[in-house]
C-alpha cells in the first residue's frame, strides 16, 4: 500500500510541474490546491475598458465569497472619488483592501494597517525635474495626501488632469484647499461651461502642499504617452541618493513612490494583519506595478491585455478586461480551490489509500 501511494504521489508531483512548465511562468512552481483569497488589481483588471464592473466580474465575486474565499483589491488608486461608491461600495470591496499603490491598506474593520510616506526632499526633486521638462512638453503634477489628491488649479482645465480624472479616483482639492465640487459650482454660477476636473498651470506642487509637503503619500507625473520615457529618465536621474523610486502605473503616468514600498509589500502586510498565507492567494494584475505581487502569491494571473513583462511572471493568462478577464479566473483557477470545493489534504490522502488498498 505504502508504495502504491508513494508512486501515485510522484506521478502526480510529475504532472504538476509539466503543467507549470507549459503555462506562461518564467520558472516551474507548485500551484496552491486550496486558496484563502483573491486579490485584484482594479485598472485594466476588475475594471473594464469604461472603468465600470461589469455583471460577470461583480457575479464572480459573489460566488467565490459564497465559496469561502476573501476578495479585495490591491490598486493603485486610492480609496476615495466616485469610484469607490460606484465599483466598490456595492460589492463591499472598500475594506478589506491596498490602496494607492500599496502605500495604505484597510482591514475588515475599516481600520487603517499602514501608511507610507514620500521624504519632502523627494517631492522637491521631482517638481526641480519636471519644472525643466515643462518647457519642452506639458506635464501635470499632483500628490496623494491619504485619500485627497492635492493639486494647483487655474482657471483652465488641464488635459492631464483631466484624463486622470476621468477614473473617478481621489478626493481633489484645489491649491487653498477648495473641494473640487465648490469650484464647479462657480464656474457654473459664472456661466463658464463646467469642469470635468481642474488644471494645473504650474508645477509648484511643493507650494500646493504648503506644511504638507512631508505628508505625500505619493506624486503622480501626468504627461503624453510620447514624453513619458524621457521624463522617467529625467526623474530617475533627479531621485538619485533620495528615497524613491518611479514607476509607470500607465502609459502616460509616471508615479514617484517611497523606496521599498510597493503593492506586494502593502499586500504583504495585509495578509500578515489578516493571517492568511500568500501562498493560498490568487492575484490577478495587469500592469508593471503588478510584477513584485504575482512573485508573491501562491496563484499569478496575467489579463490578455497585460504587459508582456508581466506575463513571464504568472502560472495563468486569462482573457483581457474588455471580455471578463477576472471572472473567468475566479471561475477556471480560483473556485476550484476555494474552501467549499477544494479537497483537504487528509480526504485526499484518504483516496489514495482506498486505490492503494484496492490494487492489492
Amino acid at each position: 500500500v505504502v508504495v502504491v501511494v508513494v508512486v501515485l504521489l510522484l506521478l502526480l508531483l510529475l504532472v504538476l510541474v509539466l503543467h507549470c512548465s507549459s503555462s506562461h511562468a518564467l520558472l516551474p512552481r507548485l500551484l496552491p490546491r486550496r486558496l484563502e483569497a483573491v486579490v485584484l488589481d482594479a485598472d485594466g483588471s476588475f475594471l473594464d475598458p469604461q472603468h465600470k464592473v461589469s455583471p460577470a466580474n461583480a457575479e464572480a465575486v459573489l460566488a467565490a465569497r459564497r465559496a469561502g474565499l476573501q476578495v479585495f483589491l490591491a490598486t493603485g488608486r486610492a480609496r476615495s472619488g466616485p469610484w469607490v461608491e460606484e465599483c466598490l461600495v456595492p460589492l463591499s470591496l472598500d475594506c478589506p483592501g491596498v490602496f494607492t499603490q500599496g502605500l495604505t491598506s484597510f482591514d475588515a474593520l475599516n481600520q487603517r494597517v499602514h501608511e507610507d510616506k514620500l521624504a519632502a526632499s523627494a517631492v522637491a526633486a521631482v517638481q526641480r525635474a519636471c519644472e525643466s521638462a515643462e518647457k519642452g512638453n506639458g506635464v501635470t503634477l499632483a500628490a496623494y495626501v491619504q485619500e485627497r489628491l492635492l493639486v494647483a488649479c487655474g482657471d483652465e482645465c488641464d488635459p492631464w488632469l483631466m484624463r486622470y480624472a476621468s477614473y473617478g479616483d481621489g478626493d481633489i482639492e484645489l491649491a487653498g484647499g477648495e473641494p473640487a465640487a465648490d469650484v464647479a459650482s462657480s464656474r457654473e454660477a459664472r456661466g463658464a461651461a463646467p469642469a470635468e476636473a481642474f488644471a494645473i498651470e504650474s508645477t509648484d506642487l511643493l507650494g500646493v502642499l504648503g506644511e504638507e509637503a512631508g505628508s505625500a503619500n505619493k506624486v503622480l507625473v501626468l504627461s503624453d504617452e510620447e514624453s513619458v520615457p524621457a521624463l522617467r529618465t529625467a526623474l530617475e536621474a533627479a531621485l538619485e541618493g533620495e528615497p524613491a523610486r518611479v514607476v509607470k502605473a500607465l502609459d502616460w503616468t509616471l508615479e514617484v513612490l517611497p523606496a521599498r514600498t510597493s503593492k506586494a509589500e502593502g499586500l504583504r502586510r495585509l495578509l500578515e494583519h489578516l493571517q492568511i498565507n500568500p501562498r493560498r492567494v490568487m492575484a490577478v494584475g495587469d500592469g508593471e506595478n503588478d510584477i513584485e505581487m504575482m512573485r508573491m502569491v501562491g496563484l499569478p494571473v496575467a489579463m490578455g491585455n497585460a504587459m508582456e513583462p508581466l506575463k513571464r511572471h504568472v502560472a495563468y493568462v486569462t482573457a483581457s478586461n474588455a471580455e471578463d478577464g477576472v471572472a473567468k479566473a475566479i471561475r477556471e483557477h480560483a473556485l476550484p480551490r476555494a474552501p467549499a470545493n477544494a479537497p483537504r489534504r487528509r480526504d485526499r490522502l484518504r483516496k489514495l489509500l482506498r486505490l492503494g488498498g484496492r490494487g492489492e
